[in-house]
């Protein structure tokens, strides 16, 4: 889990670098409890923990779109 802590703070850093003004990370496997509280990034909403009405609640099609590439990648070792 430490990974995918530093994982969402390099994406939130080039985020914020393109002008992004609203970040949120939506942790959606397993009951939603995987994000580490001292590793959370400063100004950027978590979602976490069940039920929620959807996966991709409240995020737009771009946002769910790139937590869909993400979770695709996940641990695929074919995917750099």
């Amino acid at each position: 889990m430490r990974q995918l802590m530093h994982e969402i703070a390099a994406v939130a850093e080039g985020l914020r670098a393109a002008g992004a003004t609203e970040i949120v990370a939506v942790d959606a496997h397993n009951g939603g409890n995987h994000f580490i509280p001292e590793l959370m990034v400063a100004g950027v909403r978590y979602l976490t923990g069940m039920p929620r009405p959807g996966t991709f609640h409240g995020l737009d099609a771009a946002a769910a779109l790139q937590k869909s590439r993400q979770s695709c990648h996940s641990g695929n070792p074919l995917v750099p």
